[in-house]
């Protein structure tokens, strides 16, 4: 059951990160799945094992906090992308939501070093992260 929530959760990402880079926006209904995986795995991460439930709102915690992040920052992080998260928090827990993150931030960085490098881009270029997700996701899930 674990491994087919983490190939559903690798399917959706990798359609919403062609989205992302394509239209730089995310459908709702792929959202609203991604959130029914990750309570999916929630719930079966959480039977019989109570301390899951707290790895489970960790994870959704951090999503929350990328959403209010982006109500802050007037959009600057997509909402999108911290629904994303809260999904891959529910799945993964807290603490491999936190890698997941941490992964993707640092390759988000490194393409953006490139991009200043090469004068491909400046510090007004917008990147889409949910490519960046999935790539922490996989390398994640290939760790963890």
């Amino acid at each position: 059951m674990e491994n087919v929530l983490w190939i559903s959760m690798s399917i959706l990402l990798l359609i919403a990160a062609v989205e992302d880079i394509r239209e730089k926006k995310i459908h709702r209904w792929l959202l609203a799945l991604q959130i029914l995986v990750g309570i999916a795995g929630g719930i079966y991460a959480c039977m019989g094992n109570e301390s899951n439930l707290w790895q489970l709102s960790g994870g959704l915690a951090i999503g929350l906090c990328m959403i209010g992040f982006s109500v802050i920052s007037h959009g600057q992080i997509g909402i999108a992308d911290g629904i994303v998260i809260a999904g891959l928090g529910m799945l993964c827990g807290a603490r491999a939501c936190l890698m997941i993150v941490s992964v993707a931030s640092v390759g988000m960085a490194l393409l953006s070093i490139v991009l200043l490098v090469f004068r491909k881009g400046n510090r007004h270029t917008c990147l889409p992260f949910v490519p960046a997700l999935l790539v922490g996701f996989l390398i994640t899930g290939w760790i963890w």
